[in-house]
């Protein structure tokens, strides 16, 4: 769980929170990132749109479980808010809805005149250097693990009701910088589950192009979230034993 709550929740309310709750985050990102790609809907809209559904996703869904984001996941885990097993029902749960997110808009990208290639960030270090978007993805999920380190920790009962909206929030910044960047995804999960419906894991280019493999720079959403998860780690434990003091 991601607030304290008198009762705990069952796996299997875990794995249903996260399945859910992930399968609509993802799909609503991948019609926003599409509108925002191809209809000039811009920055500003996807980013809003990513931060008011994850608030509005935490508010309906956190007397279970609202991390929604294997980084998410990872980070309660290592900073020991959550046992093994809630890691793993969790990441599962988002894996699950992350596919199915994905496969539930890929008709819509269709019928307005796309492919579920725009559901896909296509990263070239030709056009943004790696590092730069390893870098845009770590900075928006660090704001957003530092508002889920305030939630679990640091809030108090009454401020805590304010985490969903602080945690919506916490996305919007980094969704505007990196949205045209790297895409804008914040959640390796997003890009995966995408990805996974892609045929054989290639984009069809531009005629005379190559072909695009979906999985050559895959891991830049996750290397710099897992980074940014450590960075919080540490800092927040730090934070933790200066207060004891």
């Amino acid at each position: 769980m991601f607030l304290k709550h008198n009762t705990s929740p069952s796996l299997l309310q875990r794995f249903g929170s996260e399945l859910v709750g992930t399968y609509l985050l993802v799909a609503v990102l991948i019609a926003a990132y599409f509108i925002s790609m191809v209809a000039s809907g811009g920055p500003l809209t996807y980013a809003l749109v990513y931060g008011i559904t994850l608030t509005l996703l935490i508010i309906f869904f956190k007397g279970w479980s609202a991390q929604f984001n294997p980084i998410v996941s990872f980070m309660m885990f290592i900073t020991r808010k959550q046992k093994i097993a809630d890691l793993a029902v969790a990441v599962v749960g988002q894996l699950v809805g992350a596919i199915l997110g994905a496969l539930s808009v890929k008709g819509l990208l269709a019928l307005g005149g796309g492919s579920v290639s725009a559901s896909v960030p296509l990263l070239s270090p030709e056009s943004v250097p790696l590092s730069l978007a390893t870098t845009v993805e770590g900075f928006g999920v660090l704001l957003l693990l530092l508002a889920y380190v305030w939630g679990t920790s640091m809030a108090t009962e009454e401020e805590s009701k304010w985490f969903p909206v602080v945690a919506g929030a916490s996305v919007i910044p980094g969704a505007v910088i990196a949205m045209l960047i790297s895409g804008g995804a914040l959640n390796p999960i997003r890009v995966l589950g995408a990805a996974i419906i892609t045929k054989g894991g290639k984009i069809a280019a531009a005629a005379g192009g190559a072909d695009f493999n979906v999985w050559q720079y895959h891991w830049v959403y996750w290397v710099g979230p897992l980074l940014a998860a450590l960075i919080v780690t540490v800092v927040a434990g730090l934070a933790m034993k200066s207060a004891k003091k």
